[in-house]
């Protein structure tokens, strides 16, 4: 992943600067023979404080950024492994053959009379992703463009499980439910509102890990045709959560 951002000390102003620096060393160095000792300490603490501010002035921006850098690098290694927790719990979320998984309840009750006209989309899909990206996190070497790889993908894939494999086939069994077309036994109402529960905390668990590591992380500026802003390393989203039956 390329983060770009913005060079704010170009080679023009180092030659510029460079340039000025110069010609005020030339110019004490041709002159002082004729001025007087005063004036010559006083011109060399200025020509010193010049060259000390033009340095700081040259380096200050590189080592700033060098040291963000080395700062969210060493963060986001931190939180790499807490990353890859939540990539793992997601995954068992993902499995298709666990009763207490939203999923799972929701196939139950497609299978009830009135419920055909629910569309689900096969469980196994999601799972084989899930299942890839854990094993891809177990074999990066933690940095900051893996972290922030593996948070974004891990983000859009809890949203499409959120939006294909629950949210949806729920607002069509409860509008199925409103009309009477369908009917389903209670014991699947609460074990579908346990399975949500336990999906809605994980949602929110991972929603404020992200939060927090990118306040750790810190905002870049990236450019956006003419301008640039300052944007989040990490896409945050937030997910609605699935409703009740």
């Amino acid at each position: 992943m390329d983060i770009e951002s913005r060079v704010l000390t170009g080679p023009s102003e180092c030659f510029g600067g460079s340039l000025l620096l110069a010609g005020l060393v030339l110019q004490f160095f041709s002159a002082r023979q004729n001025l007087s000792i005063e004036v010559q300490i006083a011109s060399a603490l200025i020509v010193g404080t010049s060259a000390i501010l033009f340095v700081v002035w040259v380096w200050y921006r590189p080592l700033r950024r060098w040291n963000e850098e080395w700062r969210r690098n060493r963060n986001s290694r931190r939180s790499y492994p807490q990353l890859a927790r939540f990539c793992e719990r997601f995954r068992a979320f993902t499995e298709y053959n666990m009763t207490n998984n939203p999923q799972y309840v929701i196939g139950n009750i497609r299978n009830n009379p009135g419920f055909d006209s629910v569309l689900v989309v096969e469980p196994h899909y999601a799972n084989m992703l899930a299942y890839d990206l854990q094993n891809g996190v177990r074999t990066l070497k933690p940095s900051l463009n893996a972290f922030v790889w593996v948070a974004d993908l891990l983000s859009s894939m809890i949203r499409f499980y959120r939006d294909v494999l629950v949210a949806r086939p729920i607002v069509q069994i409860r509008t199925l439910l409103d009309s009477g077309t369908g009917k389903t036994v209670p014991t699947y109402r609460a074990d579908y509102n346990v399975a949500r529960e336990r999906f809605v905390g994980f949602v929110a668990e991972h929603e404020e890990f992200i939060s927090k590591t990118n306040k750790e992380l810190g905002q870049i500026k990236r450019k956006v045709g003419d301008s640039w802003r300052d944007e989040e390393l990490l896409r945050s989203y937030y997910f609605e959560r699935p409703k009740e039956l």
